[in-house]
């Protein structure tokens, strides 16, 4: 008895240890992903940064990203290795049937899928015989209130711990804040963007300038502001 006390005591600072060290790691994890908001990176490079800091945090082999589309297809945004280049999958590919992807789409919910072997379709052949994953964990990104994308990672060996699908999540609701500070922070610059121009254009008017200089004028702003190759006034 006094053993047996002295065991589960030692399993119970043990236990506690390590929960405390994974606690730690997860909070380094997201300071280290809000930092990159904050500092406005690139849409890409924060997606890249979210798959090897969450494949790295649960230790797992292998971890991605995918953004849904109109008509009910799927975007690969992100996908890593961490034996290093990842191997290559379709830059779209289409929800169907009741793959994990699709679950996700429809739910809003996380889900996993433990027996890829049973699975079938292109997905299905791609992660179980050219990726070799056995288990997968996939969380929603929520922007906005809807649905926008979800990340995942995955195991080669073991099925995902229990406890995966939540831990997840914290990561998916910072890459839904983040999302949605750039689309706000997009937005208020091109705001101001279009009223710089308008500006421009209404000091032009406003100094009486010839009417050729005016719409010359007005078709090079708005070819500025929507990023085109050429613009014309008739």
């Amino acid at each position: 008895a006094e053993f047996t006390e002295l065991v589960a005591a030692a399993i119970s600072n043990s236990a506690s240890r390590e929960e405390l060290i994974r606690l730690a790691e997860e909070q380094a994890t997201l300071r280290r992903v809000a930092t990159l908001v904050a500092q406005g990176v690139p849409p890409s490079e924060l997606f890249n940064a979210v798959a090897r800091e969450v494949g790295t945090l649960f230790k797992m082999p292998l971890a991605g990203m995918l953004r849904y589309e109109a008509g009910d297809m799927a975007s690969s945004l992100a996908a890593w290795d961490a034996g290093g280049e990842h191997p290559a999958v379709a830059d779209q590919s289409p929800l169907a049937g009741d793959s994990l992807a699709t679950r996700i789409s429809r739910t809003g919910k996380p889900a996993r899928e433990d027996a890829w072997e049973e699975r079938t379709g292109p997905t299905a052949a791609l992660v179980r015989d050219e990726l070799g994953v056995r288990s997968t964990v996939g969380s929603p990104v929520v922007v906005e209130g809807r649905v926008w994308g979800a990340l995942f990672v995955h195991s080669r060996t073991e099925p995902l711990p229990a406890d995966t699908e939540a831990s997840l999540m914290n990561f998916t609701e910072l890459v839904g804040t983040a999302l949605s500070n750039m689309q706000a922070r997009a937005e208020v610059q091109e705001l101001a963007d279009e009223q710089a121009a308008l500006r421009r254009v209404a000091t032009l008017v406003a100094r009486q300038s010839p009417p050729h200089e005016v719409f010359a004028s007005v078709a090079a702003e708005v070819g500025r502001l929507l990023s085109v190759d050429d613009t014309a006034l008739l």
